[in-house]
């Protein structure tokens, strides 16, 4: 069976692990995972490791949040430095786009998936009526997050 890679370069981060970034399909496909009250995913995790992935993949609303916990305990079995993690801002619900919110989900997600900081985050499912609310400056998502990039986070 051949092993389906993505090959994503040409990232500015200057991280050890992003030298040579690629994602093994399985990779992500974290949405799938923790099917079985959190457990799962390891399995996944060690095969997409073994042949060569460093970009793992989840999110806020994947599994009943239960993606993140699952992730994070998974990753954390292998050196910090050896894997890159990606995770998403829910705007897909826009009642999350307001100060309060951002802050706390954002602290959540680091908490579930047990780091200090994400490689990538991304704002989850864009679409005609979330971009007003995420680029509305009295809602501070961008501001906050921006922050949260210089700090390193």
């Amino acid at each position: 069976m051949g092993v389906t890679f993505r090959d994503l370069q040409g990232l500015s981060k200057p991280a050890p692990a992003h030298a040579g970034l690629r994602q093994h399909a399985a990779a992500s496909a974290a949405r799938r995972w923790g099917r079985r009250r959190g457990r799962g995913g390891g399995g996944r995790v060690a095969l997409a490791m073994e042949r060569g992935a460093n970009y793992f993949d989840t999110a806020y609303g994947y599994h009943n949040g239960n993606s993140e916990r699952v992730m994070g305990r998974v990753l954390s079995r292998y050196p910090r430095e050896s894997w890159l993690l990606a995770s998403k801002f829910p705007g897909y619900d826009v009642s999350n786009i307001r100060p309060d919110r951002v802050e706390a989900i954002f602290e959540e997600q680091l908490e579930k998936c047990g780091v200090d900081y994400f490689d990538f985050y991304l704002f989850h499912n864009v679409y005609g009526r979330n971009v007003g609310p995420y680029l509305d400056p009295d809602n501070r998502v961008l501001e906050y997050l921006l922050r949260q990039k210089e700090a390193g986070r």
